[in-house]
């Protein structure tokens, strides 16, 4: 269970992190961005597609049925539900959007946990973990932030979004680009 668990979750890893990528860098760069209406669409987007792309992965692998795959449907459908009341209540909900990114990233260092319990190495758990952790205290900062526990206003908030999102994309990108598999030591006899 616990390989497919990963190679379903770091499937999409790259995307993920340049999504994200993108994101921390244009809240640093353009603090404003972080209330904008322009990033309440983005992170949406990002909510029904990643609903969509679970739904469409358990589809499309019906030889690979597990019960993480039966939880990562009931994950993706409650995800394409969530980012649906988003389109539907957006007027309402975009005024509250550092409290979206802040859910997000929670539940993304909870996936990123997941993943490096499951890493099949070494090295891969010992990025992971710290990742993962600082991901989740980033969130935890926005969170904190967003009712006014920071200091510096919206670019305080937007710093510490930006910083939590840029973590939370290294962590996607160390799914993508760390060995997958122990490497095999081979003697001189097997070359």
């Amino acid at each position: 269970m616990g390989i497919s668990f990963l190679k379903n979750y770091s499937r999409h890893a790259l995307l993920q992190a340049v999504f994200l990528g993108l994101m921390g860098i244009l809240t640093l760069l353009f603090p404003e961005f972080l209330l904008s209406n322009v990033f309440y669409a983005l992170l949406v987007g990002y909510f029904l597609l990643s609903g969509m792309l679970r739904i469409v992965c358990f589809l499309l692998h019906k030889d690979a049925r597990t019960p993480f795959s039966y939880a990562n449907l009931a994950v993706g459908g409650l995800i394409l539900i969530f980012g649906v009341h988003c389109v539907i209540f957006a007027h309402y909900l975009a005024k509250i959007t550092p409290v979206l990114l802040s859910g997000l990233l929670l539940l993304e260092g909870a996936a990123y946990f997941a993943a490096a319990c499951h890493a099949e190495t070494a090295l891969r758990r010992r990025i992971l973990f710290p990742l993962a952790a600082m991901t989740l205290l980033g969130a935890l900062a926005v969170f904190m932030f967003t009712f006014g526990f920071g200091i510096g206003g919206l670019t305080g908030l937007a710093q510490v979004s930006g910083a939590a999102l840029l973590i939370s994309c290294a962590c996607s990108a160390a799914l993508c680009l760390t060995p997958r598999h122990p490497q095999k030591l081979y003697t001189e006899g097997e070359r």
